[in-house]
């Protein structure tokens, strides 16, 4: 089940950043994907059949590119537009594999996304547990993407 889970994670955020962020990615990470410093941290929680959050960091310089690329213009960047730049990623990530993973009949209602830094530890959901993590290195730097359940969703995924 994590297995499965890990690559529908994987699949979802392949083809996001791919297709949204029209950003190229690597097989292998490299050493200087691997050693790049923390740029930006997003977050969207849900629930539904069962609950829980999806967060994704990205390192190097990746937010700036992701603005460019969905937006049309080099000319537009700040942090609010970096930031809303990487919760759409979330945002699509998030929606494109809780069907993969609970089925496509389960219904769940996602929160905005939201910053990381400005989430207190209460807000990010105590007693969720880390299903599925994921790492594309990007042409700019790397992403990681971590989805946390709680604990029914073993119940609902086993019948996946």
């Amino acid at each position: 089940m994590k297995e499965k889970c890990r690559k529908s994670l994987m699949e979802a955020a392949v083809q996001t950043f791919e297709d949204l962020g029209m950003m190229l990615l690597n097989e292998e990470l490299t050493k200087e994907q691997r050693e790049a410093k923390s740029e930006a941290s997003v977050m969207i929680t849900f629930d539904g059949p069962f609950t829980g959050r999806l967060e994704v960091t990205v390192y190097g310089a990746v937010t700036k590119k992701l603005v460019s690329n969905i937006s049309g213009s080099e000319e537009i960047s700040s942090d609010i537009l970096s930031l809303d730049a990487l919760g759409e990623i979330a945002n699509v990530i998030c929606g494109n594999v809780l069907p993969r993973i609970a089925g496509s009949k389960e219904i769940f209602h996602l929160t905005s996304p939201q910053s990381l830094d400005t989430v207190s530890k209460s807000q990010t959901g105590a007693g969720l547990d880390l299903l599925a993590d994921a790492k594309l290195g990007l042409e700019d730097g790397r992403a990681e993407i971590n989805l946390f359940v709680d604990q029914t969703a073993d119940k609902i995924l086993e019948g996946v």
